[in-house]
């Protein structure tokens, strides 16, 4: 993909560059479509000549004389043929310039998301190290990597959707980061005011607590 390798402002220029082309090709599209229907409208050809509208009751082709019916179904098949020909080239032509559009504008947002990734990553994973205090350096690793796989499980699920045009460029780019950023914030929170978030012990102690709490009271109740 070229748009890998260019920076922003080439990016930009790119991008312009394929809308441009894409208007065109739209405009001769539409302009060649118009060109075989004026073509093949017969009746604007005879708007001038004053003559009383032939009603035809029953089938069209009834109405045309057996001997030129065949010529005249042939006729209409090969410009019926030679229109969708041209249509289809033009469809594909539409295709493209879509298509490299989209990676012009994923590729421009990339060039943010992936300072601003590397950026939410930190404020996820040293959190984690300061929080976690039992397990070693192994059960922080085990964890950040953990967040990192659902931040790129998120990334490429809505970088695909956007490259397919059913999610807009700059919303599936930043789709992963809008997602952790929470995340990260509440982490570094739990952090800087020394909280025991990961500590199994400090939930044990809680779950002991409680029932030191109420299991007296049963037992008053009992005598």
């Amino acid at each position: 993909n070229n748009a890998q390798m260019l920076n922003r402002k080439e990016l930009v220029q790119r991008e312009d560059s394929l809308t441009k082309n894409l208007d065109s090709i739209n405009k001769v599209t539409k302009v060649t479509a118009s060109a075989y229907y004026k073509q093949n409208n017969y009746l604007a050809g005879y708007t001038k000549i004053k003559v009383p509208i032939k009603i035809i009751n029953g089938a069209l082709l009834d109405s045309i004389p057996a001997k030129e019916r065949l010529s005249v179904l042939q006729n209409a098949a090969d410009q019926a043929e030679t229109i969708r020909q041209v249509l289809n080239g033009r469809i594909v032509e539409h295709d493209f310039h879509a298509k490299e559009i989209l990676r012009a504008k994923i590729e421009y947002q990339r060039k943010y998301t992936l300072a601003v990734s590397c950026l939410l990553l930190f404020f996820i994973g040293a959190p984690l190290g300061a929080i976690i205090r039992k397990g070693g350096l192994g059960l922080p690793v085990v964890i950040a990597i953990v967040f990192f796989l659902i931040y790129h499980i998120v990334s490429t699920v809505a970088e695909k959707s956007a490259k397919e045009g059913s999610l807009d460029p700059v919303f599936g780019m930043w789709t992963a980061i809008i997602v952790l950023s929470p995340l990260g914030v509440f982490l570094t929170y739990k952090a800087t005011v020394d909280s025991a978030l990961f500590d199994i012990d400090y939930y044990k102690q809680l779950i002991v607590g409680f029932f030191k709490k109420f299991m007296p009271n049963k037992k008053k109740l009992e005598k």
